[in-house]
């Protein structure tokens, strides 16, 4: 049987599948019915992250080649997609504050690191 924690895509289906077997046995319709509300979760945060690391990528690669005048043409745009992917893997109600916070405080770092 596959790891649920090394192929979290098919935790759920696993799961569901492993529950149809003991179904008849216990009555577990509780638990069944909360793994099928969940059934996509898995992949869609996967959808998400890829789109954000596609724009971090876009970012790095104008970076890399030094494309500093294309990247101040389509900041705005990238910012926007940073932040609607970030949003889509934030949990609901969370307003970004600690990440935030947390990320300025790495890049408080990165900054005083390179003056040494």
């Amino acid at each position: 049987m596959e790891s649920i924690r090394t192929n979290p895509i098919n935790a759920v289906p696993l799961l569901l599948e492993s529950l149809v077997t003991v179904e008849e046995q216990e009555n577990l319709k509780d638990l069944k019915s909360e793994l099928i509300k969940i059934k996509d979760l898995f992949s869609i945060v996967k959808k998400n992250e890829e789109e954000l690391l596609d724009t971090l990528t876009v970012v790095d690669d104008y970076l890399c080649n030094l494309n500093l005048q294309k990247l101040m043409e389509v900041e705005e745009e990238i910012c926007k997609r940073i932040r609607n992917s970030s949003q889509k893997l934030l949990p609901a109600g969370n307003n970004n504050n600690e990440a935030v916070q947390s990320s300025e405080k790495t890049f408080q770092h990165l900054k005083l690191d390179k003056r040494d």
